[in-house]
């Protein structure tokens, strides 16, 4: 039987073209995932930058029962829930230190 070389070269090219569009779309995941982190990361600067300068104020304004008064106002329901997640997140980690037969494990998370 006589090989179809016409055949071959479109299978083959077929083949590497689903390659290079496989290579595309993990490169295309990888630049999308590294810039949303990227983003987080400036994001992080952002707040830390702010919540800085708005401590800074707070020390600042420390006898002025207005300011502080607003202030607590402003920041109680954030510190509420911080304060729900450390929780939850301690109790996680205290779940992890027993094995599933009760005994107590030698590591933590």
């Amino acid at each position: 039987m006589p090989i179809n070389y016409a055949e071959q070269d479109s299978s083959s090219s077929s083949s590497s073209s689903r390659l290079s569009r496989s290579s595309n779309l993990r490169d295309l995941v990888e630049d999308t995932n590294f810039n949303i982190m990227k983003k987080r990361k400036e994001k992080y600067e952002y707040y830390k930058q702010k919540f800085d300068v708005a401590l800074t104020l707070y020390n600042r304004e420390i006898d002025n029962y207005n300011f502080i008064n607003n202030f607590n106002t402003l920041v109680a329901p954030f510190v509420s829930e911080i304060n729900k997640c450390e929780e939850v997140l301690r109790a996680r980690n205290q779940q992890g230190t027993w094995t599933s037969n009760g005994k107590l494990a030698f590591w933590l998370r």
